[in-house]
This record gives structure tokens, C-alpha cells and sequence, in this order.
């Protein structure tokens, strides 16, 4: 949740898209902010997925494993992080570069390698499975 003076709607589009769950600009009451983050809470409830099946996979978060027909896939962290982030948002199309900030951290520009690393990844993990 962002807490800010910018009321201007280019900066609450911008924070928004980058990835914040609510924007509120001061001054705001407190019951106000208490009652937006109740409605985060609810929402990431109704969202945490420990198991999903994609595909014929069965997927276990918590345990980071992936299982098919009895066979299980053993995955290194990078190409989990991968496999999890792209699978939690399955719906949505996403980009080099936002799989490298969610895995690595870090924006591209700001790694000592660039997106090759990525798709060696990438294709090490579609042989996988």
C-alpha cells in the first residue's frame, strides 16, 4: 500500500502499476487506512494457492515440487523461481524483464548478465517437464 502527498493521477497510475495493492493520499484518516489494509488481507487470502494442477502437473508450493503420473521434478532455485512465478500469474503475459525482477531481484540493467541466462533457464526447464 502506498501512503502519499502525490494526488496527481499519473503518479497513482505509476504506483499502481508498479505494483502496489492500493494507493492512499494524505491526509487520510486512520480508520480509513486500517479498513484498506483489512481489504488487502481478504484479498490475499482468497489468493494463496499451496496446490494447483496445471497442465496434468500437480504443483505443491510449499514443498517446491512438481509431480506428474507419480513422477516428481526435482528443480534447481532459479528454474523454480521461474516455473512459480509464471505459474501464479498463468493468466497474465509476462516479459523478460519482469521475470527477471521477480526471480533475480533486480531489474536487467542492474545484472551481471543479460536475459540469455534467462532463456538457457527457460529452456532447461521446458526439457524438464
Amino acid at each position: 500500500m502506498a501512503l502519499t502527498s502525490d494526488s496527481l493521477l499519473v503518479d497513482k497510475v505509476e504506483t499502481l502499476d508498479a505494483g502496489a495493492d492500493d494507493y492512499l493520499t494524505k491526509p487520510f484518516e486512520s480508520e480509513e487506512l486500517v479498513a484498506r489494509v483489512r481489504a488487502i488481507a481478504r484479498r490475499r487470502e482468497k489468493t494463496i494457492e499451496r496446490t494447483m494442477e496445471i497442465a496434468g502437473y500437480r504443483v505443491d508450493f510449499e514443498r517446491m515440487k512438481i509431480t506428474k503420473g507419480g513422477e516428481t521434478f526435482d528443480l534447481p532455485a532459479k528454474e523454480w523461481g521461474i516455473f512459480e512465478f509464471l505459474a501464479k500469474n498463468r493468466s497474465v503475459p509476462k516479459n523478460k524483464s519482469e521475470i527477471l525482477e521477480a526471480v533475480w531481484g533486480e531489474t536487467e540493467e542492474s545484472l551481471a548478465f543479460d536475459s540469455v541466462t534467462l532463456e538457457a533457464h527457460v529452456s532447461s526447464l521446458r526439457r524438464k517437464l
